[in-house]
């Protein structure tokens, strides 16, 4: 017991140590003068000075400061950490926790932002289409979008592509998809450029991935060889010309599905880079199923 009570109090000491730290009190009160203090130096001031608009607009910000999460709270820590370069550049105990501590909170800011964003799409959305470079991964994100909402699921592949690796006419895929589109609810996986606009039209909801043309290959090299359920057999090698269109992708396709989506900017469009993206936006919609 005595250890554990020696081993805390160091601890306490450690912290006390690192948060009375001189330098760091100068330069975060330094930086907290810069995004919040003023406020109420003008509500002083203006109370004694009898100056109603320094005290009306010092008290108006105050009263902003005390809501969560306000982007002074994070403005306030880059700020102490350029004083600290400034003012004390061989610092570097005191600089390395003052970053860590800001790229947490950066961290903690973008997690609730991502959780707000999928909650608010995931409960508006009705009819979803979801596009991207082949190899993104659209199937999958279309498949965990399908769990988390319970809207029925889509795949144009499914649509197009006869199980032994023939395709059906443009008439027969396009009554097909029309049957599909008269749906009141679906998830639709899929880019098939000359119907996109269609399906557009009649979505509410857009998720693109739009990923770098290596990770897209990655992911086509790495999906050979294993069952897929958007498709009507086992994909076992890439050909060249399917491999040229998803490296002129960038340059052909992308501007266009772009041009589309400018076209209907009241959908609720959601844009991811990274797969990291895309996997942060769905996690936080399991989280609120």
């Amino acid at each position: 017991m005595k250890r554990l009570v020696l081993r805390l109090w160091a601890l306490v000491r450690r912290v006390l140590a690192f948060f009375l730290n001189p330098r760091l009190l100068l330069c975060f009160g330094i930086a907290w003068m810069i995004t919040n203090g003023w406020c109420y130096l003008f509500v002083i001031l203006g109370a004694a000075l009898g100056i109603p608009w320094m005290a009306a607009v010092g008290g108006t910000y105050a009263a902003f400061l005390w809501l969560p999460f306000t982007p002074e709270k994070l403005i306030t820590v880059p700020i102490s950490i350029f004083l600290l370069r400034l003012l004390f550049p061989h610092d570097k105990a005191t600089l390395s926790v003052l970053e860590k501590e800001y790229h947490l909170a950066r961290a903690a800011v973008s997690r609730m932002l991502v959780t707000r964003r999928a909650r608010r799409t995931l409960r508006r959305m009705r009819r979803a289409i979801v596009v991207g470079c082949p190899g993104s991964g659209k199937s999958c994100f279309a498949r965990r979008l399908q769990e988390i909402s319970g809207l029925p699921l889509v795949y144009l592949d499914r649509l197009y592509w006869r199980a032994d690796k023939t395709t059906v006419s443009h008439e027969e895929f396009d009554k097909a998809l029309a049957g599909e589109l008269a749906g009141e609810r679906w998830i639709i996986d899929g880019n098939y450029l000359r119907t996109m606009e269609r399906r557009l039209a009649a979505a509410d909801t857009v998720f693109f991935l739009d990923y770098p043309t290596e990770v897209c290959l990655a992911g086509i090299a790495e999906r050979q060889g294993k069952p897929r359920p958007d498709m009507p057999w086992v994909e076992t090698e890439a050909d060249e010309e399917f491999l040229s269109f998803v490296r002129a992708f960038p340059g052909e396709s992308r501007p266009r599905i772009l041009t589309l989506l400018k076209a209907y900017p009241k959908k609720q469009t959601v844009v991811f880079h990274t797969r990291e993206e895309a996997d942060a936006f769905l996690a936080a919609g399991e989280k609120n199923k």
